[in-house]
């Protein structure tokens, strides 16, 4: 398996198997791949609940419809 077969494999495992492979990787998935993974769905996680609390805000034009 090369590095980007690892890769698209490792994307799709869920989030508990990703986890176990980033303590202890098996051999064909090295471990910065796996790590680098966790990484990258924490900081969209982070960035979709930045969205949405900026959409849970009314909008000028609602505060206005509702009086202040």
């Amino acid at each position: 398996m090369n590095i980007l077969e690892a890769e698209d494999m490792v994307k799709g495992l869920p989030d508990q198997v990703l986890f176990q492979y980033a303590q202890n990787p098996p051999p064909q998935i090295p471990q910065y791949l796996a790590v680098s993974e966790v990484q990258r769905r924490q900081e969209m996680r982070q960035r979709f609940q930045s969205q949405q609390a900026a959409q849970q805000q009314p909008t000028v034009k609602d505060q206005i419809r509702q009086g202040g």
